[in-house]
């Protein structure tokens, strides 16, 4: 087989250049092909410019320029494909956090997953087909490496988001991460690669999905903003009723060695414990790193959906403490007591009512109020008979 100088591959290259061929990947595919088939062809044509013109007219007979429309013309086809794909992600993403924050705000079901579900399509689905779009856009490295630089950081800061609204763990590092890549690298190189109206240059859609995904997440936000001194007159509430609690036992412990109903300090005893119970179990799924000994004021405005599942309300078989057990010690408790019965229902209205999409805080006073009432009845008890 015969080989082509370094001149005739110029030649031939050069051709493809004034014939109309402006794709650098189109040109060296086309000089490729042309190439091999052209050394096949000199073994039996002695003459380079024959055999160039035979494949020549083989491959592209109505010239060069015919095959760069028809692949300009496949790859705008499939491009428009793809940001049709990339538009309908982003607004349903989009759609489902507005959805999911709204949802939140008014503490209904669902709030979760509907954030969660619109978080990841942005992440996994409208910022790569994005990114993709993009990197063949543009040829510069620089461009490339703004392009890239804009994903990592927006995936950080709209993951980031999702798990700072869900209380997981983590949050603050992504959403610190991802807006200080978005501030220090890729502002600075979206201008210097873009020019002076580079915000001009975004697309139509682009910017109301980035738009309604930061307003949603700035809506949803709103919700998890509480002022200092609110904080601390929570926190104070729930340290006295501990507090009290604590006076309480050492008051009942002392007439309990005069009296006779031992069942009824057993019972008492059991409540106050598995409340106990109940309050570190809370505590160790919000902060699984490790488990504190009271609620931390940064964890007063959670919900009780933060713990991922509302053991007080719902899935009381997967777990040891759960508000169907402790609503069965306290209906038991009062089946000893003769007056000053507790203020408990057998119904699933009254778990709901008392617990369902309550902040942490208020969780937490219910459940030691009911730690004191629990005591304070057996004393009244005690001090009856």
């Amino acid at each position: 087989m015969s080989s082509l100088t370094d001149l005739q591959v110029e030649l031939i290259r050069g051709d493809i250049r004034q014939n109309g061929i402006e794709m650098s990947d189109l040109e060296d595919d086309l000089l490729d092909h042309i190439c091999c088939a052209l050394e096949e062809e000199l073994d039996v044509n002695s003459s380079f410019e024959s055999a160039y013109n035979k494949i020549k007219s083989l491959v592209c007979p109505n010239g060069y320029r015919e095959i760069q429309e028809e692949t300009t013309y496949l790859l705008t086809l499939k491009f428009n494909k793809m940001r049709k794909i990339m538009n309908v992600l982003g607004v349903i993403g989009s759609a489902l956090l507005l959805v999911g924050s709204i949802f939140k705000l008014q503490h209904w079901p669902g709030a979760g997953a509907s954030l969660v579900l619109g978080g990841a399509i942005l992440a996994l689905g409208y910022l790569p087909f994005m990114l993709s779009m993009s990197l063949k856009q543009t040829d510069k490295t620089i461009g490339k490496i703004r392009n890239v630089v804009g994903y990592l950081s927006s995936t950080a800061i709209v993951v980031g988001i999702i798990f700072k609204l869900q209380h997981w763990p983590g949050a603050r590092v992504m959403l610190l991460g991802g807006i200080g890549m978005f501030l220090i690298f890729f502002i600075p190189l979206f201008i210097k690669s873009v020019g002076k109206e580079a915000i001009m240059k975004i697309q139509p859609v682009t910017s109301a999905v980035l738009l309604m995904a930061i307003v949603s997440t700035l809506f949803a936000f709103t919700n998890q903003t509480h002022s200092y001194n609110y904080v601390v007159t929570l926190v104070e509430m729930n340290s006295n009723l501990e507090q009290n609690l604590d006076f309480q036992l050492q008051q009942v412990e002392k007439l309990r060695n005069n009296s006779k109903n031992v069942a009824l300090s057993n019972s008492s005893n059991d409540i106050v414990d598995y409340i106990g119970g109940l309050k570190h179990y809370i505590l160790a799924q919000i902060h699984p790193e490790g488990t504190p000994a009271v609620l931390l004021p940064e964890d007063g405005p959670r919900y009780i959906e933060a713990i991922g599942n509302d053991v007080l309300v719902h899935n009381f078989n997967a777990h040891k403490y759960n508000g169907k057990e402790l609503q069965k010690l306290l209906l038991n408790y009062n089946e000893q007591l003769s007056d000053n019965k507790l203020k408990i229902e057998k119904t699933q209205e009254w778990l709901i009512s008392t617990f369902s999409h309550k902040p942490l805080f208020a969780i937490f006073t219910t459940l030691t109020q009911l730690q004191i009432e629990t005591v304070n009845a057996e004393i009244k008890a005690i001090d009856a008979n």
